[in-house]
């Protein structure tokens, strides 16, 4: 499965797989982030990961990124 969505060998997407579950779905925490989010999300779908869980997690994260960011824009320290 993993060869036929990434170009990868079995043994690549076994270790990507093995490491994704040892850190949990709470990695999708991290999707905002430029670069890896992306893959994050593409490694969660392959391994269908429940729906409702990623779509709380991923939204979650976007929120607290544009918290961050609305929370810098009125810092008093401007």
């Amino acid at each position: 499965m993993g060869r036929k969505i990434f170009h990868t060998s079995e043994q690549a997407f076994e270790r990507a797989t093995r490491r994704f579950k040892r850190y949990g779905p709470a990695t999708l925490l991290f999707s905002w982030v430029p670069v890896i989010g992306d893959p994050l999300t593409v490694v969660a779908g392959a391994l269908k990961i429940n729906f409702t869980l990623f779509l709380v997690l991923v939204t979650t994260g976007k929120a607290l990124r544009y918290l961050a960011i609305a929370a810098a824009l009125v810092s008093p320290f401007k």
